[in-house]
């Protein structure tokens, strides 16, 4: 699903690393919404640093700040 909505953004190569989308993956348990939202907390912080692929550390703060989110919304 990732991939497909970067391919549909023009993007060819692969925007996360393996171990990068496998923490993804794990994190949300494989539910497309936490999934997206994750991805783009990515995102944003891939343009922050200038950087044009996802590492494990890139996800692993996505993730906290998703986590932050959802503490404070609930």
């Amino acid at each position: 699903m990732l991939q497909f909505r970067c391919t549909v953004a023009g993007r060819s190569e692969p925007l996360f690393t393996e171990g990068a989308f496998l923490k993804i993956y794990e994190a949300a348990e494989g539910v497309p919404r936490p999934m997206i939202t994750i991805s783009a907390e990515v995102l944003r912080l891939l343009v922050e640093s200038n950087t044009f692929t996802a590492e494990v550390d890139h996800v692993d703060r996505a993730i906290g700040a998703y986590a932050q989110r959802n503490e404070a919304s609930g």
